[in-house]
């Protein structure tokens, strides 16, 4: 059986990195973490969970979640690309190429179909799997027209998300659409397998660092990053992560908060 390594990058402090009315409030932080790791534990997939922070006080907060943090030493808009560059020094040595490396953010419940799965672990062609990105809504207001979906009874959007993309298909299991830019690509979430994860060049110029460097350099590599066709046939339920502060966020463009 194929080992899962998923790698999470946390900073419990202000997120002073991201869009103005982005990230998880502090307070909230460690609870996000903890959904995010439960919903990792409760996928069938051998796992390993290593979570990667960069000061004191991110460690004393993730060692209460969960037993495997690492500490390393770098700024915190940097703690995304540097968590992958130092965990691929140490799969280069450690790891198989049927293993499978998945970044994920510490605030994004992962929905994984047993059929996706089997697609991750049996694919032979080198590719990227990444999920739908999904957020709770706050009241009814439709956000920036990003597209309306249920996920679980709950009323949310999709961002990320291009509905009229046109381009090459893989059919496994499920039928996935290569994306065609950097912004439909990105969920801050992939899936890898070993052998394809050791080719990727993290290595991004210092004053180019942004918190999502490690998506973007996955999609500059020219491998193609899949995610679900846009089909009723097949829910995009069935791969899809929940983007916690997200709904933070939908609170705060509205500015009722």
């Amino acid at each position: 059986m194929s080992k899962w390594y998923f790698i999470i990058p946390f900073f419990y402090g202000k997120n002073r990195h991201v869009v103005k009315k982005g990230g998880a409030p502090i307070d909230r932080k460690i609870e996000y973490l903890k959904q995010t790791i439960d919903s990792i534990n409760n996928l069938q997939v051998n796992s390993s969970i290593t979570v990667y922070v960069c000061d004191d006080a991110s460690y004393n907060e993730a060692i209460k979640v969960h037993s495997n943090v690492k500490k390393i030493d770098c700024h915190p808009k940097h703690l995304p690309l540097v968590t992958v560059q130092n965990f691929q020094k140490w799969f280069n040595k450690n790891g198989t190429n049927e293993d499978i490396v998945i970044f994920n953010e510490d605030d994004q419940i992962i929905y994984l179909n047993k059929n996706v799965i089997d697609d991750i672990e049996n694919t032979n062609e080198n590719v990227v799997f990444s999920p739908h990105r999904w957020a709770k809504i706050f009241l009814l207001f439709r956000i920036k027209k990003r597209p309306l979906f249920r996920l679980n009874g709950t009323l949310g959007i999709l961002d990320n998300i291009n509905k009229n993309l046109q381009g090459k298909t893989y059919q496994f299991n499920f039928k996935y659409i290569v994306q065609d830019s950097r912004e439909s690509a990105y969920a801050a979430c992939w899936f890898l397998k070993g052998n394809v994860f050791k080719t990727i060049n993290f290595t991004v110029p210092e004053n180019e660092i942004e918190l999502e460097s490690p998506s973007f350099a996955v999609f500059d590599s020219g491998i193609p990053v899949l995610k679900l066709v846009v089909d009723k046939s097949q829910p995009l339920a069935n791969f899809i992560v929940d983007h916690l502060s997200g709904y933070d966020y939908n609170k705060r463009i509205i500015k009722l908060f």
